[in-house]
């Protein structure tokens, strides 16, 4: 196997997937707004009609900016961090041999595996701190705290 052997890598499907759902979520909206304004104005005028179009062309513009960011932040962070990671170095190593490219993947594997503890021992002091907080408000004495 060489490798020109061509395989869809998973920063590739992932890209079309994320790009596929993009299209369908702005399709999903614009026909939402389309509707909502068809209800709204049953019987426009020429003119109500081209507002009414320039309207829906720039929250639909508004939306689809806004749907990619939200994506991005709504995917979890190891997977984030592993996939920009993989992005990277595909496209700093784009002709690797099949043994160069397993050692990359364990490396990888290794990287975020120490992001997953980082991740882990930041969450568990953020959590510290705020039940040493919450013990140091006012009127807080009473209050009992369970670890689980």
């Amino acid at each position: 196997m060489s490798s020109s052997y061509q395989t869809k890598t998973f920063v590739e499907i992932s890209r079309e997937r994320t790009e596929e759902l993009r299209k369908r979520e702005a399709e999903r909206y614009e026909t939402l707004l389309r509707e909502r304004l068809k209800d709204r104005y049953p019987n426009p005028s020429p003119e109500q009609k081209r507002k009414i179009e320039a309207r829906v062309e720039t929250l639909v513009e508004r939306h689809a900016a806004t749907f990619g960011s939200r994506d991005a932040v709504e995917m979890p962070p190891l997977r984030r961090f592993e996939e920009q990671l993989q992005q990277r170095l595909a496209t700093r190593y784009p002709d690797l041999s099949p043994d160069q490219s397993k050692r990359l993947q364990e490396r990888i594997a290794q990287a975020v595996e120490r992001q997953k503890g980082r991740i882990v021992e930041t969450r568990r002091h953020s959590l510290d701190d705020a039940r040493g907080a919450l013990r140091r408000a006012p009127g807080s004495q009473k209050r009992e705290f369970y670890e689980r």
